[in-house]
């Protein structure tokens, strides 16, 4: 009886760390919105020192170096890359196919270069929030207007950014599995038919 308990919580953790690649980009696109009767000095205080928004710049550091490790490695091995297949098939056997799709050895997909971007733009959001939350610890003025607008814009795109990267993400997966081998659906709906 146990068995029956414990098989489908694995499988469930599973499926759900599966996916989180294709689902994380949304950590950049989340914006928790200012209550209303909140003043902007609070906002930017809780902001710039919420654990969530820690999480994102350590996403996007990690996004970043992953970035430059590519660049780095393209480089290092630039003959294999262009020349041969060694580099694709060096990576397939140590990653697998999926990583491959996704590593894409050989070329920066523009998707890649727009979870880049949005990495970028999150790293940004948090050193002017930092730059905020300074500006009125020792007594300056922060004008909201101009806060609000920022905000707005880089959200604006990383929203964009983040929807983009999931959806080429998806694609990915989707032409991956549709060369999976699966076992066919039988024709039975009871087995003594």
């Amino acid at each position: 009886m146990l068995v029956f308990a414990i098989i489908p919580s694995i499988a469930f953790r599973l499926s759900i760390k599966a996916t989180s690649i294709i689902w994380l980009p949304l950590l950049w696109a989340v914006r928790p919105p200012k209550p209303a009767d909140e003043p902007w000095s609070a906002h930017i205080r809780l902001k710039a020192t919420d654990d969530l928004t820690r999480i994102v710049v350590l996403l996007s550091v990690v996004s970043l170096a992953l970035a430059a490790a590519k660049i780095v490695l393209f480089v290092a091995e630039y003959r294999l890359a262009i020349e041969s297949q060694a580099w694709h098939n060096w990576l397939g056997k140590r990653l697998g196919d999926f990583a491959v799709a996704l590593v894409r050895p050989g070329e920066i997909p523009i998707w890649q270069i727009a979870s880049t971007v949005n990495a970028s733009f999150a790293i940004i959001v948090f050193l002017l929030l930092r730059h905020w939350l300074r500006r009125g610890e020792v007594g300056l003025v922060n004008n909201e207007p101009r806060i609000e607008r920022t905000l707005a814009v880089f959200y604006f795109f990383r929203r964009l950014l983040s929807t983009y990267t999931i959806g080429n993400q998806l694609v990915v997966f989707y032409l991956l599995a549709r060369e999976l081998p699966l076992p066919m659906i039988g024709s039975k709906f009871f087995p003594w038919l």
